[in-house]
Protein backbone atom coordinates (compact mmCIF):
# COMPACT_ATOMS: atom_id res chain seq x y z
CA UNK A 1 0.00 0.00 0.00
CA UNK A 2 2.80 2.43 0.53
CA UNK A 3 3.91 1.39 -3.03
CA UNK A 4 0.74 1.99 -4.52
CA UNK A 5 0.61 5.79 -2.44
CA UNK A 6 3.61 6.87 -3.27
CA UNK A 7 2.58 6.36 -6.97
CA UNK A 8 -0.77 8.24 -6.44
CA UNK A 9 1.53 11.27 -5.10
CA UNK A 10 3.96 11.23 -8.27
CA UNK A 11 1.03 11.46 -10.71
CA UNK A 12 -0.52 13.91 -8.44
CA UNK A 13 2.40 16.23 -8.93
CA UNK A 14 2.22 15.66 -12.45
CA UNK A 15 -1.33 16.82 -12.19
CA UNK A 16 -0.56 19.51 -10.43
CA UNK A 17 1.99 20.88 -12.78
CA UNK A 18 0.15 20.12 -16.15
CA UNK A 19 -2.73 22.03 -14.13
CA UNK A 20 -0.79 25.22 -13.89
CA UNK A 21 0.56 24.87 -17.54
CA UNK A 22 -2.52 25.02 -18.70
CA UNK A 23 -3.88 27.54 -16.26
CA UNK A 24 -1.16 30.23 -16.54
CA UNK A 25 -1.01 30.02 -20.50
CA UNK A 26 -5.25 30.51 -20.53
CA UNK A 27 -6.00 33.57 -17.81
CA UNK A 28 -6.68 36.15 -19.21
CA UNK A 29 -3.80 38.63 -19.51
CA UNK A 30 -6.16 42.18 -19.37
CA UNK A 31 -8.03 40.90 -16.39
CA UNK A 32 -4.40 40.31 -14.05
CA UNK A 33 -3.22 43.53 -15.23
CA UNK A 34 -6.36 45.23 -13.74
CA UNK A 35 -6.56 43.14 -10.70
CA UNK A 36 -2.82 43.75 -10.21
CA UNK A 37 -3.47 47.35 -9.97
CA UNK A 38 -4.80 47.15 -6.44
CA UNK A 39 -3.42 43.31 -5.53
CA UNK A 40 0.13 42.38 -4.72
CA UNK A 41 -0.14 38.71 -6.00
CA UNK A 42 -1.66 39.47 -9.02
CA UNK A 43 1.07 41.50 -9.70
CA UNK A 44 3.23 39.01 -9.08
CA UNK A 45 1.33 36.42 -11.55
CA UNK A 46 1.37 39.31 -14.11
CA UNK A 47 5.15 39.36 -14.08
CA UNK A 48 5.11 35.08 -14.46
CA UNK A 49 2.83 35.62 -17.20
CA UNK A 50 4.80 38.07 -19.45
CA UNK A 51 7.92 35.80 -18.90
CA UNK A 52 6.62 32.29 -20.18
CA UNK A 53 9.67 30.83 -20.89
CA UNK A 54 11.01 30.63 -17.51
CA UNK A 55 7.53 29.40 -15.57
CA UNK A 56 7.45 26.95 -18.24
CA UNK A 57 11.04 25.73 -18.05
CA UNK A 58 10.03 25.35 -13.99
CA UNK A 59 6.73 23.61 -14.84
CA UNK A 60 8.77 20.74 -17.32
CA UNK A 61 11.61 19.94 -14.61
CA UNK A 62 8.42 19.32 -12.28
CA UNK A 63 6.63 17.40 -14.90
CA UNK A 64 9.67 15.30 -16.12
CA UNK A 65 10.75 14.12 -12.52
CA UNK A 66 7.34 13.17 -11.52
CA UNK A 67 7.14 11.24 -14.99
CA UNK A 68 10.91 9.64 -14.77
CA UNK A 69 10.65 8.98 -10.88
CA UNK A 70 6.96 7.28 -11.32
CA UNK A 71 7.90 4.83 -14.18
CA UNK A 72 11.44 3.59 -12.87
CA UNK A 73 9.81 3.69 -8.77
CA UNK A 74 6.96 1.21 -10.09
CA UNK A 75 9.19 -0.97 -12.70
CA UNK A 76 11.26 -1.32 -9.25
CA UNK A 77 8.79 -2.45 -6.66
CA UNK A 78 5.72 -4.29 -8.97
CA UNK A 79 7.57 -6.09 -11.79
CA UNK A 80 9.78 -8.59 -9.60
CA UNK A 81 6.95 -9.22 -7.06
CA UNK A 82 4.23 -9.75 -10.40
CA UNK A 83 6.54 -12.58 -12.04
CA UNK A 84 7.56 -14.41 -8.43
CA UNK A 85 3.39 -14.56 -8.46
CA UNK A 86 2.74 -15.51 -12.25
CA UNK A 87 5.54 -17.97 -11.74
CA UNK A 88 3.80 -19.58 -8.16
CA UNK A 89 1.14 -19.64 -10.21
CA UNK A 90 2.76 -22.07 -12.97
CA UNK A 91 3.29 -19.65 -15.79
CA UNK A 92 5.88 -21.40 -18.14
CA UNK A 93 7.56 -18.63 -19.07
CA UNK A 94 11.26 -17.62 -18.14
CA UNK A 95 11.96 -15.04 -15.07
CA UNK A 96 13.24 -13.20 -17.97
CA UNK A 97 10.66 -13.16 -20.23
CA UNK A 98 7.99 -12.47 -17.43
CA UNK A 99 9.39 -9.78 -15.90
CA UNK A 100 10.06 -8.18 -19.61
CA UNK A 101 6.24 -8.30 -20.37
CA UNK A 102 5.60 -7.32 -16.79
CA UNK A 103 7.83 -3.81 -17.27
CA UNK A 104 6.11 -3.16 -20.66
CA UNK A 105 2.57 -4.21 -18.96
CA UNK A 106 3.23 -1.77 -16.05
CA UNK A 107 4.43 0.95 -18.43
CA UNK A 108 1.29 0.85 -20.40
CA UNK A 109 -1.12 0.72 -17.45
CA UNK A 110 1.01 3.53 -15.51
CA UNK A 111 1.12 5.81 -18.84
CA UNK A 112 -2.69 5.17 -18.77
CA UNK A 113 -3.00 6.58 -15.59
CA UNK A 114 -0.86 9.48 -16.28
CA UNK A 115 -2.49 10.62 -19.64
CA UNK A 116 -6.19 11.15 -17.79
CA UNK A 117 -5.33 11.85 -13.78
CA UNK A 118 -1.78 13.20 -14.60
CA UNK A 119 -2.57 15.49 -17.77
CA UNK A 120 -5.92 15.47 -18.93
CA UNK A 121 -8.64 16.12 -16.20
CA UNK A 122 -6.02 18.53 -14.39
CA UNK A 123 -6.05 20.32 -17.75
CA UNK A 124 -9.57 20.36 -18.14
CA UNK A 125 -10.04 21.69 -14.45
CA UNK A 126 -7.42 24.11 -15.08
CA UNK A 127 -9.81 25.67 -18.02
CA UNK A 128 -12.58 26.28 -15.45
CA UNK A 129 -10.45 27.57 -12.92
CA UNK A 130 -7.24 29.13 -14.46
CA UNK A 131 -7.06 32.28 -12.23
CA UNK A 132 -7.55 30.52 -9.13
CA UNK A 133 -5.29 27.88 -9.93
CA UNK A 134 -2.67 30.47 -11.15
CA UNK A 135 -2.59 32.56 -8.12
CA UNK A 136 -2.83 29.18 -6.06
CA UNK A 137 1.04 27.72 -7.69
CA UNK A 138 2.51 31.47 -7.14
CA UNK A 139 4.49 29.98 -4.01
CA UNK A 140 5.04 26.46 -4.92
CA UNK A 141 6.75 27.78 -8.69
CA UNK A 142 8.59 30.00 -6.79
CA UNK A 143 10.21 27.57 -5.03
CA UNK A 144 10.74 25.10 -6.82
CA UNK A 145 12.53 27.68 -9.65
CA UNK A 146 14.57 28.79 -6.57
CA UNK A 147 15.61 25.23 -5.60
CA UNK A 148 15.98 23.87 -9.20
CA UNK A 149 18.19 27.57 -10.50
CA UNK A 150 20.83 26.50 -12.45
CA UNK A 151 18.29 24.06 -14.58
CA UNK A 152 15.76 26.79 -15.04
CA UNK A 153 18.58 29.15 -16.25
CA UNK A 154 20.27 26.28 -18.22
CA UNK A 155 16.30 25.86 -20.06
CA UNK A 156 15.21 29.02 -20.81
CA UNK A 157 18.20 30.46 -21.90
CA UNK A 158 18.85 27.45 -24.09
CA UNK A 159 15.23 27.79 -25.07
CA UNK A 160 15.57 31.60 -26.19
CA UNK A 161 18.62 30.77 -28.24
CA UNK A 162 16.45 28.35 -30.18
CA UNK A 163 13.59 30.47 -30.85
CA UNK A 164 15.99 33.07 -31.69
CA UNK A 165 17.67 31.02 -34.14
CA UNK A 166 14.25 30.25 -35.62
CA UNK A 167 13.38 33.83 -35.86
CA UNK A 168 10.11 33.39 -33.96
CA UNK A 169 8.84 36.50 -32.81
CA UNK A 170 6.29 37.11 -30.00
CA UNK A 171 3.71 39.35 -31.06
CA UNK A 172 3.21 42.91 -29.91
CA UNK A 173 -0.51 42.98 -29.64
CA UNK A 174 -1.39 39.68 -27.73
CA UNK A 175 -4.00 41.55 -25.59
CA UNK A 176 -6.05 43.76 -28.55
CA UNK A 177 -8.90 42.39 -30.16
CA UNK A 178 -10.33 43.17 -33.54
CA UNK A 179 -14.28 43.77 -34.46
CA UNK A 180 -14.90 40.26 -35.54
CA UNK A 181 -13.61 39.01 -32.03
CA UNK A 182 -15.77 41.67 -30.45
CA UNK A 183 -18.81 40.78 -31.92
CA UNK A 184 -17.77 37.35 -31.75
CA UNK A 185 -17.20 37.41 -27.89
CA UNK A 186 -20.51 39.49 -27.51
CA UNK A 187 -22.77 36.56 -29.53
CA UNK A 188 -21.17 34.34 -26.75
CA UNK A 189 -21.97 36.34 -23.80
CA UNK A 190 -25.78 36.74 -24.71
CA UNK A 191 -26.31 32.66 -25.61
CA UNK A 192 -24.47 32.02 -22.09
CA UNK A 193 -27.16 35.00 -20.47
CA UNK A 194 -24.37 37.24 -19.45
CA UNK A 195 -25.31 40.08 -21.72
CA UNK A 196 -28.99 41.03 -22.53
CA UNK A 197 -30.15 40.90 -25.88
CA UNK A 198 -30.76 44.60 -26.28
CA UNK A 199 -27.35 45.06 -25.11
CA UNK A 200 -25.81 42.85 -27.93
CA UNK A 201 -27.89 44.80 -30.51
CA UNK A 202 -26.70 47.78 -29.05
CA UNK A 203 -23.30 46.97 -29.24
CA UNK A 204 -23.39 45.92 -32.86
CA UNK A 205 -25.09 48.49 -33.62
CA UNK A 206 -21.94 51.02 -32.42
CA UNK A 207 -19.72 49.05 -35.11
CA UNK A 208 -22.61 49.75 -37.85
CA UNK A 209 -23.28 52.75 -36.91
CA UNK A 210 -19.60 53.98 -37.74
CA UNK A 211 -19.54 52.15 -41.12
CA UNK A 212 -23.05 54.03 -41.70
Amino acid sequence: MGNILLLVVLIAVNAFFAAVEIALISTNKMDVQEEAKTNKKAQQLSKLIENPNQFLATIQIGITFAGFLASAFAAERFATPIVEYLISLGVMLSFDVLRNITVVSITLILSFMTLVFGELVPKRIALAYSYKISMFALTPLKVIATLFKPFVFLLTKTTEVVVSLLNIKESDDDDSINERQIRAMIERSAKKGKILSNEKILINNIFEFDDK
